[in-house]
């Protein structure tokens, strides 16, 4: 018998690969939805069973063959794709106009993020990234493809989070082209609440900001007194 608190956290699971790289299809002449992910790279064969056990944890059927490896071509190179689809059913049909309200993905109204939710999405669409010569460390959430009013979504729930956070543009070709970015005092306070849930092979995406030596952060601060003095001239 599945437990509340086991489903609480499969919808978590669920919401934060939905935020990344999970989909929702309602084919033409099909009364239902579905659910597909594909993931490059055997390494995370594992994550998607994960992710397999929560879809059937809320009630979705997936079949015994997935997560399978196929074999994609990407830029005329072949390389390892591991997929993952359910059947169709009422249940993901229902989180299809959720998640597709004008047949194109947004942000529910009435989503929330969880550090489990989040780390789901950090793991999919999240970016991170060391800048020794700053000693800072860049973290970036791709939301590229939703629209203005689901960043505004986003925002909302991350600043719930006690998360300080920033836009950056991307210029892409179809949604918003803005990602949005975890400012350094928020680093180590959004690792420290995804860190517990990511596993491999995500686990390089896991960087702490290391407070410099003394003297370096004295320089590191002369060095911005500078830029900013230079910018008001």
């Amino acid at each position: 018998m599945v437990t509340e608190t086991v489903e609480k956290e499969a919808w978590e699971v669920f919401n934060g690969v939905m935020l990344g790289d999970g989909s929702l299809t309602l084919g033409q002449g099909y009364d239902n939805a579905y659910f597909r992910i594909g993931l490059s790279g055997k390494k995370t064969l594992g994550y998607l069973l994960w992710v397999k056990d929560a879809l059937l944890t809320i009630g979705a059927s997936v079949g015994q063959q997935y997560p399978e490896v196929t074999k994609q071509v990407s830029r005329g190179r072949q390389y390892d794709c591991c997929l993952l689809r359910t059947g169709c059913s009422p249940l993901l049909t229902k989180e299809y106009f959720r998640w597709y309200p004008n047949s194109r993905k947004e942000v529910p109204v009435d989503i929330q993020l969880t550090p489990l939710s989040l780390a789901h999405w950090f793991m999919g669409d999240g970016g991170s990234s060391h800048s020794r010569q700053l000693a800072a460390v860049n973290v970036t959430l791709s939301t590229c493809g939703f629209s203005e009013s689901s960043i505004r979504i986003l925002e909302a729930v991350l600043g719930n989070l006690g998360l300080s956070i920033s836009r950056a543009d991307r210029h892409t070709v179809r949604g918003s082209g803005i990602i949005i970015t975890i400012l350094q005092d928020s680093v180590n306070k959004f690792m420290n609440m995804v860190q517990p849930y990511i596993v491999e092979p995500f686990l390089h995406k896991v960087k702490y900001r290391e407070r410099p030596p003394r003297r370096k952060q004295k320089h590191l601060e002369n060095m911005y007194r500078f830029e900013c003095i230079k910018g008001i001239q």
